[in-house]
């Protein structure tokens, strides 16, 4: 237990949504798209206005198919005229790459995944423990690397990219509790952001996974974007990613079903047990229907352990 007389997990977890705590994003990694066309061209394969965003800035972005369906997820910055930076899973950076280079024909554009480590402060109050750190949503050069700065996950997040020694020192320069992988997980769930091949898909449309942020609404001519522009023109999406609360410390695995009234009605993607107030918390992609906050459901059978939508 710690001088406070919690756990380490429970600090850890209080830090993260009251002050700040370090988080070591081994699964993390920094794609560098740089070249005189690089604004063209992420701009025709990605969902987000990189024609005019500013340097210094960044948003959450998608790749989709012509269907409008995720292909990627991540987060994109510009860090200078010509050079913008992706963060991505680790898993997921290869396919990326691999989508982003089909679109480079004459174009002088380069992709780089340079071999760096990267950390992060986190929490509401993070950006005291760093310092002359800019808004969300805004990123800058920090010695060989690169800070980014983000409020995807709910609270603040000052993540640092580059060689790992500097990260090394970033995180021990921090007297905050430490986690990793599992607390931005925790972090993520309860904003209701989705992880690529966990919570969604190439199935799954982005307006349906709680990534409206990452489909700019004013740029047109990139693939999908016309999906995007029906659904929020003449209609809705038909299912909703949900947070939900999960009585009991059983956490349910992936594709667990989910039961309203005894019927059959979606599945458990992503969950974590909280070592604060020992529920399950979880998310669930569910019909729109029984998206609304208080909605009583069961999980594994139709009588199983009681939830509701948060």
């Amino acid at each position: 237990m710690t001088s406070k007389g919690m756990s380490p997990a429970a600090e850890i977890w209080r830090a993260l949504r009251h002050d700040a705590g370090v988080l070591r994003l081994d699964h993390r990694v920094a794609l560098i798209v740089r070249g005189g066309e690089s604004a063209d061209l992420l701009h025709r394969v990605t969902s987000q206005d990189t024609r005019g965003m500013e340097v210094g800035a960044g948003a959450p972005a998608c790749v989709l198919t012509a269907k409008g369906k995720l292909l990627a997820f991540f987060e994109l910055f510009r860090v200078g005229e010509d050079c913008f930076v992706v963060e991505i899973d680790r898993s997921r950076v290869e396919g990326l790459r691999g989508l982003i280079d089909r679109f480079i024909f004459t174009e002088q554009v380069e992709l780089e995944v340079p071999d760096w480590s990267a950390v992060g402060v986190f929490g509401p109050h993070a950006a005291d423990y760093v310092d002359g750190v800019p808004e969300p949503g805004h990123a800058r050069a920090e010695g060989e690397g690169f800070l980014f700065v983000s409020d995807l996950l709910g609270v603040t997040g000052i993540t640092y990219h580059g060689p790992g020694e500097t990260a090394a020192r970033f995180a021990e320069d921090q007297s905050l509790p430490q986690g990793g992988l599992e607390e931005w997980d925790a972090l993520r769930i309860d904003a209701g952001i989705p992880r690529y091949g966990v919570d969604a898909d190439e199935t799954t449309i982005p307006l349906e996974a709680n990534l409206d942020r990452a489909c700019h609404r004013e740029k047109g001519c990139y693939i999908g974007q016309e999906v995007i522009a029906r659904i929020d023109t003449y209609g809705h999406v038909n299912r909703q990613l949900c947070r939900v609360l999960i009585d009991g410390d059983a956490v349910p695995e992936p594709n667990t079903l989910v039961f309203d009234e005894g019927d059959e009605a979606g599945r458990i993607t992503s969950a974590y047990l909280s070592p604060v107030d020992g529920k399950v918390h979880a998310l669930a992609m569910l019909p729109l229907v029984l998206a609304e906050s208080g909605t009583a459901l069961h999980i594994g059978t139709a009588s199983g352990s009681p939830a509701a939508v948060l």
